[in-house]
C-alpha cells in the first residue's frame, strides 16, 4: 500500500492496520522526539510525550480524522502533551514549595527544638553527602573554608597553592553544592547558612 498518500494511510489506520501504524511510527518518531526534547529539555519526559501521542492515535484509530497530514496531527498532539507535562510539573513544584513552607512555618517556627534537630540532622547530613561527592581538592578547600573557618589566603598558604586556585575551587564547590542540594537552599536561607 502507498502509505505516503494521506487518505490511504488514514483509512488503513481506521481499519486497525498495524502496518500503517508501524509506518507512521518509524517515519515520524525521531523527528517528534527531537521536537519534544527542544520544548521539555528532558529526554524521558519527551519520550513520554511522543509515546502518549502514538498511544492515543492507535487507541482512537477508528474515529480518526486527519485533514492536513499525519505528521501535522502528531506534531500537534506532541505539542499538547509537552504543554500538559510542563503544566503538571509547575503544579507539582508549587505543591512542593507550599509543603516546604508549611513544614517550616507550622512545625519548625513553632518548636525551636524541631528547628535545632532539623538543622543538626537533615541539613548537615545533606551537606556532608554533597561535600563528600566533590572532587578531592574542592572538598579539601571547602572544608578548610566553611567548616574550619580559614580565610582563602590561609588555605593557600597551608596547601601551598595560589590564592586564585583556592578561589576557583571554592566557586566550583559552591556551584556543585547548589546544584546537588536543590530545594534545601530554601531552608539554608531560613537558617542563614553561608552559601
Amino acid at each position: 500500500m502507498d502509505y505516503t498518500n494521506t487518505g490511504i494511510l488514514v483509512s488503513a489506520l481506521n481499519e486497525g492496520n498495524i502496518l500503517a501504524f508501524e509506518y507512521i511510527y518509524k517515519t515520524y518518531y525521531k523527528s517528534l522526539l527531537n521536537y519534544a526534547s527542544r520544548i521539555l529539555k528532558d529526554v524521558e519526559a519527551s519520550k513520554d510525550a511522543v509515546q502518549q501521542a502514538y498511544y492515543r492515535l492507535w487507541e482512537n484509530r477508528s474515529m480518526l480524522t486527519i485533514t492536513i497530514s499525519p505528521q501535522a496531527y502528531l506534531y500537534r498532539a506532541v505539542y499538547n502533551n509537552c504543554i500538559n507535562s510542563i503544566t503538571r510539573k509547575d503544579i507539582i513544584r508549587k505543591y512542593e514549595e507550599e509543603q516546604l513552607k508549611e513544614l517550616y512555618f507550622s512545625t519548625i517556627i513553632q518548636t525551636p527544638e524541631a528547628e535545632m534537630l532539623l538543622e543538626r540532622s537533615e541539613i548537615e547530613k545533606a551537606i556532608m553527602i554533597s561535600v563528600e561527592a566533590l572532587p578531592k581538592k574542592c572538598q579539601e578547600i571547602f572544608i578548610l573554608s566553611k567548616m574550619e573557618g580559614l580565610k582563602n589566603k590561609e588555605i593557600a598558604e597551608r596547601l601551598g597553592i595560589s590564592l586564585k586556585t583556592v578561589e576557583s575551587q571554592m566557586t566550583i564547590a559552591i556551584k556543585r553544592l547548589r546544584k546537588d542540594l536543590g530545594w534545601l537552599l530554601q531552608i539554608f536561607i531560613f537558617f542563614r547558612l553561608d552559601f
